[in-house]
């Protein structure tokens, strides 16, 4: 089978979508699939095109074998005008070069962006391919809870949105969900069960691998928080706790990453006093390079926003910590804090409570024991579940499964 994979963001872009994509990719080569993805030229986070692909409208290059087609969208983050044509130039220049392939068997395309489904039913309809709709976000449904402030928070954009969202699910032959939350709101959405399938974030086991307790950092411990530093994340409540623990010199959090709140919270940590020895702003790192970071590690703060629409998620960021035996600290609720505590690799506190947090961080600090024992607690339950062999064959079965019911 012949799949073409559409979706904005890939590699050599960092964050979840693209590992999530990179790992099902590598899933289809397994499984026997031949695959082509169909991307942008890459502008996630920067709001500026990678150097080496400026200046061009379309790019092909192989990645890990595959062949990766590239198109130009205009580059920009944040949630304004300017992000909106982002989205909708890809969509267009997407569609564009997607119309001249052939022999695809099945489109696989990653919502968010919505509007990037127009390209893939286009495609659909063109191409006379079967369609599976990737939903890591209900949106627009997310949108007053992200960006409560944005254009897409209009309320023409949200009624065009919700409109575009219900035609979506229609043209789909399978809606696969990222987290169970978002299983959850699809059902409520009235998508026959039979329909959906289940794909949540993994890790790749051969990068993430248990890391000895040796290797950490001992004076000071540091607790991690790593990936995008976005609204959703909440991560003020981080800035804060630090703040609260400026009298213990043996602590240290250390932020790794990029995102469009970074500026905001340096700000604060600022106007807070607080020096890099109590929190430290580091750049992104490669992949690659995230299993020696997190080996200096004690321990992986995650963080949700205190709003019950974040209660669905299920941040990837926890995943690759658990895999190399770092317990987590979740300052939140839902899937990942009943994940943590049912499998004892961490501790759960409310959101957005710097005092619940900074005592989490004091116990692992003050007991050495419990963080070992929970360390390997995660590594135990990460390595048997939640790597991508284990979740994209699962996934695979169903899909197969239910594309030929419907053949």
């Amino acid at each position: 089978m012949h799949i073409l994979v559409v979706t904005q963001y890939y590699a050599p872009e960092v964050g979840a979508a693209p590992t999530r994509l990179g790992a099902t990719v590598a899933g289809f080569i397994d499984s026997g699939h031949e695959v082509t993805v169909l991307t942008s030229l890459p502008n996630h986070l920067t709001g500026a095109t990678f150097g080496g692909y400026q200046g061009k409208i379309f790019h092909r290059e192989v990645i890990d074998g595959v062949p990766v087609l590239r198109t130009w969208a205009f580059p920009a983050g944040g949630r304004g005008l300017k992000r909106l044509a982002n989205y909708l130039s890809f969509m267009t220049t997407s569609a564009l070069r997607g119309l001249g392939l052939s022999g695809v068997d099945l489109i696989f395309f990653e919502s968010p962006p919505l509007f990037l489904g127009m390209a893939a039913v286009a495609l659909k309809k063109r191409l006379g391919a079967r369609l599976i709709m990737n939903v890591s976000d209900l949106w627009p449904d997310s949108v007053p809870a992200v960006a409560p402030e944005s254009i897409f928070a209009s309320k023409p954009l949200m009624e065009a949105g919700r409109a575009l969202e219900r035609f979506l699910y229609s043209q789909a032959d399978v809606v696969t969900a990222v987290t169970k939350g978002i299983l959850d709101g699809l059902k409520a959405k009235g998508l026959d069960a039979d329909r959906l399938a289940y794909l949540p974030n993994g890790f790749d086991p051969d990068l993430f691998k248990p890391r000895p307790f040796r290797e950490r950092s001992r004076q000071p411990m540091v607790f991690l928080v790593a990936g995008s530093h976005g609204y959703a994340h909440g991560l003020e409540v981080v800035v804060e706790t630090a703040a609260l623990l400026r009298h213990r010199s043996d602590v240290q959090i250390r932020l790794v990453g990029d995102g469009p709140t970074k500026a905001a919270l340096q700000a604060l940590a600022q106007r807070l006093g607080l020096s890099p020895k109590h929190l430290r702003f580091d750049a992104p790192v490669p992949l690659s390079s995230m299993p020696d970071v997190i080996a200096e590690s004690s321990a992986h703060l995650v963080t949700l926003r205190n709003d019950p629409f974040f209660d669905r998620t299920r941040p990837a960021r926890l995943l690759p910590s658990l895999a190399c035996g770092r317990p987590a600290i979740v300052s939140g609720r839902g899937d990942v804090a009943t994940e943590v505590a049912v499998h004892d690799c961490g501790q759960v506190v409310e959101p957005g409570n710097p005092a619940a947090l900074a005592s989490a961080i004091e116990t692992y600090a003050d007991d050495a024991r419990l963080l070992r024992r929970q360390g390997k607690a995660a590594a135990k339950y990460a390595q048997a579940e939640m790597t991508w062999p284990v979740l994209v064959n699962r996934w695979l079965e169903r899909v197969e499964s239910r594309l030929e019911v419907e053949a």
